[in-house]
C-alpha cells in the first residue's frame, strides 16, 4: 500500500509541476515583420492589411499608427512583435498618433506599459494563409514601464539575464516536446520545429485623448542599440553638413534637429583622415561622402560611400562587391527616376533601397524572424540581380542551369555535405556575402520530389535559422544539391 501511495504522490508531483507553466496560442501575420495584437480598429475581414495594422509600428513613419480595436480605452490590450532566437537589448515607442500634433492630443496616449518576454514554438503544421500559429509560455519575471506624454521617439532597455532566459529556453524546449510527442509524430513535424522569442507590450493604462477613446502606437522597434539610428519620417531633410574640422558629417532637418551621420576621432583627424560632401541628390534622400586619407610623407587616398539618409546606413561593402560597378560618384535623374553612377556603371536608386533593405542590419522590416541571409537568398533566386549567389534552378521545371559566381576575400563560402538513404550528393548550396563563422548541422525533412533543408548560420554577431526547397541538380563537376527558397 505504501509503494502504491508513494507512486500516486510521483504521479500527482509530476503532473501538478507539468501544468504548472500556462501555454498560451497566439496567430501570428508575417508580413514586412513577424507580429500580432488582440485587436485592431477597423480591421478588415479578409486577409489584406489595414490602416491601422500592427505592421504600422515597423515602418518607422510616425505618421502611421497601430491603434487597438477594444470597446473604452483600450487598456489591458496587447501586440506582440517576434525577436527571432536572440534577445534586443532596447524597445524604442513613439507614443501615440504622431501624424500630428493635433491628432496626438485627440487620441489616447499609453501611460504605463507592461513587456513580457515569451518562447514561442511553431511547426509547417500552423502555417497560416497570413503566418503561423504559435503556442508560447511566458518567461517569469516582467517589467512595467512608464512611458512620456510626448512626441518623438523613447528608447528603454529590456534588461532580461541572458544566462537566466537560456535556462528557460532549454527548460521550456524539452517541456514542449514531451508535451506534444504525439501530435509532432502523427504531423511529421519534428525536422520543421523551431522556437523563436517575442515580446507582449500590454497596455496598462492610458492618458485620454481629447476626442477619441482609442489608444494608438506610431512606432515601435526592438533594437540593439540606443537609439536606434534613423530620421524619422516626418521629419524633411534640409541639408547635409560638413564639421569645421573635416571629421563629421551632419544631416540638418527643417525643423532644426541634427544627426550625426558619420565621425572619425580626432587622432584621425590630426593624421590627415577627411571627411566632405561629394554629391547630394535632388531629393536629399542619398548622399556620397568623399572619405580622404594622407598627411605629410605620405600618399593620399580617397574613396567614396553612399548613404541613405532617413536610415542613416551605407551601402555595404558587400552589395558594392556584388554590382561590380566600382564606387559611387554622383546622381541623375532619367525619366523621373534617381539613379547613382558609380565608376563602371549605374543603378536605380530604389533598387539599391530595395538591396539594402534586405540586407541591412538596421533596417526595421527584417530585424525579428525573416533575417538578411534568407531573404538576399530569395531576392537572387527571383530576380538574378545580384551576383555572389550560386544556385541552381528547379529542374522539374526544366529551367536552365544558372550560376553566378564571385570572388572577393571577404565571401563566405557555405557548403552543405549531405548522405543518407534519402539523397545523396554534395555541393556548394551557397555563396554569400557575409563572414560565415558557424554552421549548424542541416536538418533535412523529406518532401514530394524534395527536401526542405533547415540551417542555423551565425555571423559572430547573431544566428539566423533559415529554410530553403532543395532538389538535386546536374552540372560539369557532378551531381550536385541545390536550394530553392528560402521557405
Amino acid at each position: 500500500m505504501s509503494r502504491i501511495f508513494f507512486s500516486l504522490f510521483l504521479l500527482f508531483i509530476f503532473v501538478f509541476f507539468s501544468n504548472a507553466q500556462t501555454w498560451e496560442t497566439f496567430s501570428f501575420t508575417d508580413a514586412g515583420g513577424i507580429y500580432c495584437a488582440s485587436s485592431e480598429l477597423n480591421k478588415p475581414d479578409n486577409f489584406s492589411v489595414g490602416k491601422y495594422s500592427p505592421r504600422n509600428l515597423l515602418d518607422r513613419d510616425p505618421r502611421t499608427a497601430w491603434v487597438e480595436g477594444e470597446n473604452g480605452s483600450g487598456e489591458g490590450t496587447a501586440v506582440c512583435l517576434a525577436m527571432g532566437d536572440t534577445l534586443k537589448k532596447f524597445f524604442t515607442i513613439a507614443n501615440g498618433f504622431q501624424k500630428s500634433h493635433i491628432l496626438f492630443l485627440k487620441n489616447n496616449r499609453i501611460k504605463t506599459l507592461k513587456i513580457t518576454l515569451y518562447l514561442g514554438f511553431t511547426d509547417d503544421t500552423k502555417v497560416t494563409q497570413a503566418g503561423f500559429h504559435s503556442e508560447a509560455v511566458a518567461y517569469p519575471v516582467s517589467k512595467t514601464v512608464a512611458l512620456q506624454d510626448t512626441e518623438g521617439y523613447q528608447t528603454f532597455p529590456l534588461s532580461f539575464d541572458g544566462q537566466k532566459v537560456s535556462l528557460f529556453r532549454d527548460k521550456m524546449v524539452k517541456k514542449y516536446i514531451l508535451l506534444h510527442q504525439n501530435s509532432l509524430r502523427e504531423g511529421k513535424a519534428y525536422g520543421t520545429l523551431r522556437d523563436f522569442f517575442f515580446i507582449k507590450f500590454e497596455i496598462k493604462e492610458v492618458i485620454r485623448g481629447s476626442k477619441w477613446d482609442d489608444t494608438c502606437i506610431s512606432d515601435l522597434l526592438l533594437t540593439n542599440k540606443k537609439p536606434p539610428s534613423f530620421i524619422p519620417a516626418n521629419e524633411q531633410i534640409l541639408t547635409v553638413l560638413e564639421s569645421d574640422n573635416g571629421g563629421a558629417i551632419y544631416v540638418r532637418t527643417v525643423s532644426g534637429k541634427t544627426y550625426n551621420l558619420l565621425s572619425v576621432s580626432n587622432d584621425e583627424v590630426r593624421n590627415g583622415k577627411v571627411l566632405s560632401v561629394a554629391s547630394l541628390s535632388p531629393d536629399k534622400q542619398w548622399v556620397i561622402i568623399d572619405i580622404m586619407e594622407g598627411g605629410a610623407g605620405r600618399g593620399t587616398e580617397e574613396s567614396y560611400r553612399l548613404y541613405y539618409l532617413p536610415l542613416i546606413i551605407p551601402l555595404s561593402s558587400s552589395l558594392i562587391d556584388a554590382y561590380n560597378l566600382g564606387e559611387p560618384l554622383d546622381f541623375e535623374e532619367k525619366d523621373g527616376k534617381l539613379t547613382v553612377v558609380f565608376f563602371n556603371g549605374e543603378k536605380a536608386a530604389d533598387e539599391i533601397l530595395e538591396d539594402m533593405k534586405i540586407t541591412g542590419d538596421s533596417f526595421a522590416f527584417h530585424e525579428d524572424a525573416q533575417e538578411a541571409l534568407a531573404l538576399l537568398f530569395a531576392k537572387a533566386v527571383s530576380t538574378r540581380d545580384i551576383p555572389g549567389i550560386l544556385f541552381f534552378m528547379d529542374e522539374r521545371n526544366k529551367k536552365e542551369l544558372l550560376v553566378q559566381k564571385m570572388n572577393h576575400d571577404t565571401t563566405a563560402y557555405l557548403t552543405a555535405q549531405f548522405s543518407g538513404p534519402v539523397i545523396k550528393g554534395s555541393g556548394n548550396a551557397a555563396i554569400l556575402p557575409y563572414n560565415i563563422t558557424q554552421v549548424s548541422d542541416p536538418v533535412l525533412q523529406p518532401e514530394e520530389n524534395s527536401w526542405s533543408l533547415i540551417l542555423k548560420i551565425s555571423d559572430g554577431r547573431k544566428t539566423i535559422r533559415c529554410s530553403w526547397l532543395l532538389v538535386k541538380g546536374e552540372s560539369e563537376g557532378g551531381s550536385v544539391v541545390a536550394l530553392w527558397g528560402p521557405q
